[in-house]
């Protein structure tokens, strides 16, 4: 507020100090000037009736002379004035205008705005610095979910394209470098609604002074930063970053581990993707890798299924996607070719082709008849899509792996028929959401990881006989006072709660288990998978997967207690007094 105080009174200072001047000498001629009244007796005018003479005369109201008309003189002085008053009124005017205009001014008067309607946020928000693609569908994901956002990019375009954007609820927005500490306290980074920062710039080093800033301002809030970088990364992390998302990395991290451990990486992604025909897409695609004939209740050799897909592959562009990959791919001992352009600058490994990969005679070289796979990993989408079509017509059962760049090209690399698309801003978006959503779920996928593909294979099978082919949902049930409620009542005196007790509360509407339990979180420790007798405890958190609505019923059962006693004793809870004392009695026995 003191900054635009400051500009006007700066900008309008000679305007206002020209009309003070102008009215003060228009006054003074008014009141020197002597004048005839009626009787024909010289009078002058008092100054009140002057100022009210000049102030109408001024505007060009024009009410008439008072209190007498005037003498030649004093018409000829109000001549004088009304081209001396008109003439600062409308140099002033024009300055009022320049003002209003001047981009410096509005920028404070929007920061202004932005800064008062970020204060009088009342719910829990998330500052998001970067509003790309990732940070659109991030706004518009958690507005859906009753969860507001602060957006702040250094772009105007992206600022102004919030107001046409589909996000349900109002956005604040400024347009402004997030790495500025200044406008990170604007935003609200220090606001007690304020849950965490999403640092998603294209641009590493934004995304590190975000989350520099952001930890030294507030280290208790949650950062998620993007890095495209290993150095970025490492800077990150070193600065206590909580979650770091290289979409590169955990691609290739993602791919290899379809290769390497396919029924987990099925699981993952039928987990992650809230959508109803997932399940048959992944199947198509993996079978496609592998030439596997079934994904639910088949046995298989665990030795056969690890390895399929890993033979050879090639890599067209040696950038940082190409890198990623590569590393991952010679870890699982891959024999893998790359193409690139040029191979010094990309220091690529030793038996590179010099190429682009989208002519046959690189590709030929590369062994692309024989190639289990290729990746398209450029950063034009027109070569990755040349590439792709090449490849495919020399040979038709390759493997097609490319990366998107710009998500307008998206019905192009559909209609290519690309077994997988990388989009970074899609991964980057995903990777926060999950995190905000369900960062229990997050934890499982890594625990996962430590255990063997048939393992995933046996609950993956155990999952697709209670979900079948259709869309499954995840969710977090936290045993406390307010989301749990009964079972915190029910533990208060002395009842033992099981995982199997709450499954019992869906038996009612559903015959056949709807519902399992996929984690435990107690205190620091986590238990992947427990088992229906598994007692629940004060404070813990479990992570269910399931059909569609079982969370619902699960939630009620949790906070009512006359349910938990139900499901315990098969009485029905008596809620008046005498009822509650023989209860009491009863459970004392």
């Amino acid at each position: 507020m003191n900054n635009i105080i400051y500009v006007i009174l700066r900008r309008l200072r000679f305007p206002v100090l020209l009309v003070i001047i102008v009215y003060a000498i228009s006054v003074l001629g008014f009141v020197l000037i002597p004048g005839i009244d009626d009787d024909g007796q010289p009078y002058r005018v008092d100054f009140f009736h002057a100022f009210y003479f000049v102030s109408f005369m001024g505007t060009t109201i024009g009410f008439g002379e008072l209190p007498h008309p005037f003498t030649p003189a004093q018409r000829m002085w109000a001549l004088v004035c009304i081209y001396g008053t008109v003439t600062a009124w409308l140099y002033s005017f024009g300055k009022v205008l320049a003002l209003l205009q001047d981009p410096v001014f509005s920028r404070i008067v929007r920061r202004r705005r932005f800064t008062q309607q970020v204060k009088d946020i009342q719910t829990p928000f998330y500052l998001i610095c970067g509003f790309g693609s990732s940070g659109v569908t991030l706004a518009s994901e958690l507005a859906l979910q009753g969860i507001n956002t602060v957006v702040v990019d250094i772009d105007p375009e992206k600022i102004e394209s919030i107001e046409i954007s589909n996000i349900i609820v109002h956005v604040p927005a400024f347009c402004g470098d997030a790495g500025d500490p200044e406008i990170l306290n604007d935003a609200g980074i220090k606001h007690p609604y304020c849950v965490g920062v999403l640092a998603t710039t294209s641009n590493d080093q934004v995304n590190l002074s975000v989350a520099i800033a952001s930890k030294l301002l507030a280290p208790e809030r949650i950062v998620i930063s993007r890095s495209s970088h290993a150095d970025t990364t490492e800077n990150l992390a070193s600065f206590g970053t909580d979650h770091i998302i290289d979409p590169y990395e955990t691609f290739a991290e993602q791919l290899t581990w379809a290769l390497h451990k396919p029924y987990q990486f099925m699981l993952q992604q039928w987990l992650h993707t809230p959508n109803d025909d997932v399940y048959e897409k992944l199947a198509l695609t993996l079978r496609h890798l592998g030439d596997i004939r079934q994904f639910n209740n088949e046995e298989q050799d665990n030795e056969s299924s690890r390895e399929f897909g890993l033979e050879h592959w090639i890599i067209c562009g040696y950038g940082r996607f190409g890198q990623a990959l590569y590393r991952r791919f010679d870890q699982l001992g891959v024999r893998c070719v790359v193409i690139e352009p040029n191979l010094t600058v990309a220091n690529a490994p030793q038996g590179s082709i010099v190429g682009t990969g989208v002519d046959e005679a690189s590709l030929v070289q590369a062994g692309v008849h024989d190639a289990t796979g290729i990746i398209a990993g450029s950063n034009t989408d027109a070569n990755n899509l040349s590439i792709i079509m090449t490849a495919k017509a020399l040979n038709e059962n390759i493997v097609t792996v490319a990366r998107q760049n710009h998500h307008i090209n998206k019905p192009l690399f559909d209609a290519a028929n690309v077994d997988i698309i990388m989009h970074p801003s899609e991964l980057v978006y995903f990777k926060i959401l999950l995190l905000v959503q369900n960062p229990l779920l997050v934890k499982f996928i890594a625990l996962m990881h430590r255990k063997t593909d048939l393992w995933g294979q046996v609950l993956l099978a155990n999952i697709h006989d209670i979900c079948g082919n259709g869309r499954i949902n995840c969710w977090t049930l936290s045993v406390d006072e307010i989301h749990a409620e009964g079972i915190m009542k029910a533990l208060s005196r002395g009842y033992d709660i099981s995982l199997g007790l709450l499954a019992k509360s869906t038996q009612s509407i559903w015959s056949r288990p709807v519902s399992m339990p996929l984690l435990v979180k107690r205190a620091q420790n986590y238990i992947l998978v427990p088992g229906s007798d598994y007692l629940l405890q004060a404070g813990d958190e479990v992570l269910f997967a399931g059909l569609p609505g079982v969370e619902r019923r699960i939630y009620r059962t949790a906070s009512s207690y006359a349910v938990i006693y139900y499901l315990i004793t098969g009485k029905d809870y008596s809620r008046s007094f005498l009822g509650k004392w023989l209860d009491r009695r009863a459970e004392k026995v």
